[in-house]
């Protein structure tokens, strides 16, 4: 823990066991204050919902700004005016595919100013009082400044109906309670509804945030459009095309683009079809950038039909390119999830899916 944190007998504030501390470097902390981490993003006493459809980025885009808070670094060519003590709760990934995505994003030498946690416990609900009680404490005591939930969707299970607007408003009360008893930032991902350009569910969900951002992709890019920014002008949100890249190191990163040609535009829910081979390669590799989707977020993502995304999954396990795993559940019923085969063979090179 930071120096600031001890108290007059030089112990630290008691941390959760579920949280991992990644911590590397500790520094001397700054005064409290009103902190907007990028200009025309979200700030600290802020409720930030970030919405898009599977496999658009959302995951990487929230690890890529956490990546800049906790080292100090720039985001998409903007300044980070403080780093901050950040919290990751992810209650769509297992720990196994948590530490592969930060290790993905983070490369050998980056030094943290800040502290990180991360939290798959799937502990952090805001469907009930008692786990924002618990949170509200930990994270008072530990001096997190920004907290990362992904998702939405999956810390209220016992939400029987998300269009209800009455059910919705409790779960909006208590994310904006962690908000205004921590003074955090609280950033949240969310996913589209069946429109594709809205957030899923009920409408009260967007009443309670100061912000909401969605990610809209084309081809090759995607764009960060403000929907909603109470606190700031509309002029100056933060809005900006990126893309996600693949270093010569094999990590992940995300880099300020410039606008697409127009015919990257607007992506065809049904390209021309693609061969048995060529299939197995994209779904490989989406699998590769987004460990832990269920085959519905992959054929959503890769813009294929079900079915052939089905049959290129089968082939991909049995041939030991990818693993499945039951590690995610809806009203207690197991979901298939996949990702790639950790120490199996070498089929996906076998196959030349590898970059």
């Amino acid at each position: 823990m930071q120096d600031y944190l001890l108290d007059e007998d030089g112990i630290g504030p008691e941390v959760p066991s579920w949280w991992r501390d990644l911590s590397t470097i500790k520094v001397a902390t700054y005064t409290d204050c009103d902190i907007r981490y990028v200009n025309g993003f979200f700030a600290k006493g802020e409720l930030t919902y970030i919405a898009g459809s599977p496999g658009c980025g959302k995951t990487f885009f929230l690890l890529g700004n956490l990546k800049a808070l906790v080292t100090g670094g720039d985001f998409l060519g903007k300044r980070i005016s403080k780093h901050a003590n950040c919290l990751y709760i992810d209650s769509e990934m297992g720990q196994k595919h948590m530490d592969m995505r930060i290790k993905a994003m983070f490369s050998v030498g980056d030094k943290l100013a800040g502290s990180l946690w991360t939290d798959t416990s799937r502990r952090f609900r805001a469907d009930n009082d008692s786990p924002i009680d618990e949170y509200i404490r930990y994270i008072n005591e530990t001096g997190v400044d920004v907290v990362f939930i992904d998702s939405l969707s999956r810390i209220m299970p016992e939400i029987d109906d998300e269009n209800s607007n009455r059910q919705l408003a409790r779960v909006g009360e208590r994310l904006c309670r962690l908000r205004d008893e921590t003074g955090c930032a609280i950033v949240v991902l969310h996913h589209f509804g069946k429109q594709k350009n809205s957030m899923r569910g009920a409408s009260d969900i967007e009443a309670h945030a100061d912000n909401v951002f969605h990610i809209i992709a084309s081809k090759n890019r995607r764009k960060l459009v403000p929907i909603k920014t109470r606190n700031i002008k509309a002029e100056k949100a933060f809005w900006t095309w990126f893309e996600i890249c693949e270093t010569d190191e094999g990590h992940i990163e995300l880099r300020a683009s410039s606008r697409p040609a127009a015919d990257e535009e607007v992506v065809s829910k049904r390209p021309e079809r693609a061969t048995p081979q060529e299939l197995e390669r994209d779904v490989y590799e989406f699998v590769r950038k987004n460990p832990g989707k269920t085959s519905t977020e992959i054929t959503q993502g890769i813009h294929r039909g079900k079915g052939s995304v089905t049959n290129a999954l089968r082939e991909l396990v049995r041939s030991g390119a990818l693993e499945k795993e039951d590690s995610r559940s809806t009203a207690n019923r197991p979901i298939t999830v996949y990702m790639l085969r950790v120490g199996g063979s070498n089929a996906g090179a076998d196959k030349n899916m590898s970059l």
